[in-house]
């Protein structure tokens, strides 16, 4: 089993076997246990075992290598509960406007 860690304090951290680092503060709160997570592509598929309050326990479904910088993808409409912006965006926005006088932002919803 192996923990993904989504505590905001430690984003910069860097992942190990034991400990996956994601920068989604969001996913304890819409994952629940057998919900299927997706890293590398699609590659690896985890299933959730447990949700605590700022990690997840997990299941990897295949053995594999998980790259560097890998994005963890969820299943459908699960998206629709994140944020577009999260904290440190909106930190960062406001850093800009205030040094520049825009009038919008356009956010790609890819």
């Amino acid at each position: 089993m192996t923990t993904v860690n989504c505590d905001e304090e430690g984003f910069g951290n860097v992942s190990t076997q034991e400990a996956i680092r994601v920068d989604c503060p969001y996913l304890p709160k819409i994952l629940r246990p057998n919900d299927i997570v997706f890293f590398n592509g699609g590659k690896l598929r985890a299933e959730v075992i447990d949700v605590a309050e700022q990690a997840l326990k997990i299941r990897f479904k295949e053995a594999g290598q998980l790259p560097p910088n890998s994005q963890m993808r969820l299943q459908g409409s699960k998206y629709e509960a994140i944020p577009v912006l999260n904290l440190m965006d909106m930190h960062d926005l406001k850093a800009i406007f205030e040094k520049h006088p825009y009038e919008y932002v356009s956010i790609p919803c890819v």
